[in-house]
């Protein structure tokens, strides 16, 4: 016998155990005597042990017999019985014997393989399957929320995001389409109309109501100003949204090395968008919408000539003015905030961005125009860009002994939620705002997606399950 086989028999014995007390201590001393003598190669005295076994009063458990069965039809055909080793294959899967893998790749048996019938066996045990498998998950589409949660974003019920949006008649800005693309880009276009760039002019703080406030005043500004409006406008909708600080080669050293912009997280596209006010534009690489990183790599990848900047109408900027190859250059160096909360902490934009997204392979500057900076690097892309908006699905336990249940526990990675929108077998959506949920199943197929709203209304990712459900016992 070889060592896999030897492991798998004493497999077996450990997930026999709780069977074997049941029948008291004769099955227990009879079982470890066959083993040994099977791997002592003494067939015969090793199948005199399984027949005691099978003729023990009370009987053995039903599992123990499909088991036992198919320990007698190795020993058969080591002997090269191979006959009586098909018969003692059938009592197993009769009996409910399920474990395919092993009847069709234990050496012991390869001589058995051969016989006609043994395609038969394999039918049946395959059909075991499907009355033990109780669950047969067929469909668990379920997103780990990785690093979202270090990234904050200011809430839709903070009362100077309710304010602003007011004020400003934000509402008027979305799209008869509800496509979150065109909605976004329409939120770009309204704060770049805003004012006429000024690369000089910076702002008492950076709160999206006191800037527009002197803007009201005649005040232009520069554009991390453009980029704070625009995130603060596009969390007041409800989207999670950044700046981010893109810097040349360089930028220790000399002047104009920084260019301030946004991104936006887009539920549709499944991804960071990267939108720039200043220059009302976004990247796209062929038909591919594209964050800041993404910008980045193309150009590095020295195949881009599918790189297009996307530059919308503007009422005091000329399209022919705004040259890709002059912004191209700021793509070498990408900072963040963790903390995106700028309405409710405009302090945080008294900094520079500490966090520096690293290519692999790329070493950082320590200065910044000759100034000294806060800088945290990070080359992980799973870190700087999380997936948002996302719902994850816990299984807290199973029950199935009467009315089959599975009771599942909800997280998610969405500003400002609000409620879990659940739709089960296809029927009208429920809202619920709790995280514990009990899901009855019923015989057959069972279908549930679930996906998170937040408080502006905004549709998260939806997470989908499909268990069927057999119904029968699970011996």
């Amino acid at each position: 016998m070889d060592m896999g086989n030897k492991i798998f028999y004493i497999m077996i014995c450990i997930l026999c155990s709780s069977l074997l007390k049941a029948q008291g201590e004769t099955a227990e001393i009879l079982l470890p005597k066959a083993f040994t003598e099977y791997s002592n190669k003494r067939y015969e005295n090793a199948l005199t042990y399984y027949k005691k076994i099978l003729e023990l009063s009370p009987p053995v458990d039903q599992s123990l017999i499909a088991f036992i069965h198919f320990h007698r039809a190795l020993n058969y055909a080591m002997i090269n019985k191979n006959d009586s080793a098909i018969i003692a294959l059938n009592e197993s899967v009769n009996n409910g014997f399920a474990e395919v893998q092993d009847l069709k790749t234990i050496t012991d048996l390869n001589n058995v393989r051969q016989k006609s019938d043994f395609q038969d066996i394999i039918t049946k045990a395959e059909k075991n399957i499907i009355k033990k498998k109780v669950f047969n998950v067929e469909l668990w589409e379920n997103p780990g929320l990785g690093f979202s949660n270090i990234h904050q974003f200011d809430s839709v019920t903070y009362p100077d995001m309710v304010q602003f949006r007011m004020a400003y008649m934000l509402d008027t800005l979305k799209s008869a389409d509800n496509n979150q693309l065109t909605h976004q880009i329409r939120i770009m276009n309204w704060v770049h109309g805003l004012w006429k760039h000024n690369p000089i002019q910076t702002a008492k703080n950076q709160n999206c109501l006191s800037i527009l406030e002197e803007v009201k005043h005649g005040k232009t500004f520069r554009c991390l100003e453009y980029a704070s409006v625009l995130a603060q406008t596009m969390q007041s909708l409800g989207y999670p949204a950044r700046i981010v600080e893109l810097c040349s080669e360089g930028m220790s050293y000399g002047l104009a090395k920084a260019h301030a912009a946004a991104e936006v997280w887009n539920d549709e596209l499944q991804k960071w968008i990267f939108v720039d006010p200043q220059n009302n534009a976004i990247w796209k690489n062929g038909s591919e919408y594209l964050n800041a990183s993404e910008v980045r790599a193309v150009i590095e990848s020295k195949k881009d000539d599918s790189l297009v900047m996307v530059v919308f109408p503007s009422t005091w900027l000329s399209i022919e003015n705004v040259s890709p190859a002059v912004w191209r250059k700021y793509f070498h160096y990408l900072f963040f905030h963790y903390d995106n909360r700028y309405t409710s902490n405009p302090e945080i934009l008294q900094q520079l961005a500490p966090v520096c997204f690293l290519r692999q392979g790329q070493t950082p500057e320590l200065l910044y125009q000759g100034i000294p900076r806060e800088i945290d690097f990070s080359t992980n892309y799973e870190k700087l860009y999380p997936r948002l908006n996302l719902t994850h699905i816990s299984v807290k336990s199973v029950e199935y002994k009467e009315t089959p249940s599975v009771n599942i526990e909800l997280t998610n990675s969405m500003n400002s939620f609000d409620y879990y929108d659940i739709s089960v077998d296809s029927k009208p959506a429920l809202m619920e705002k709790k995280k514990s949920l009990s899901w009855t199943l019923r015989k057959g197929k069972n279908t549930m997606s679930i996906r998170g709203i937040n408080k502006a209304g905004i549709n998260g990712a939806t997470t989908r399950v499909s268990i069927n459900y057999s119904g029968g016992d699970n011996k």
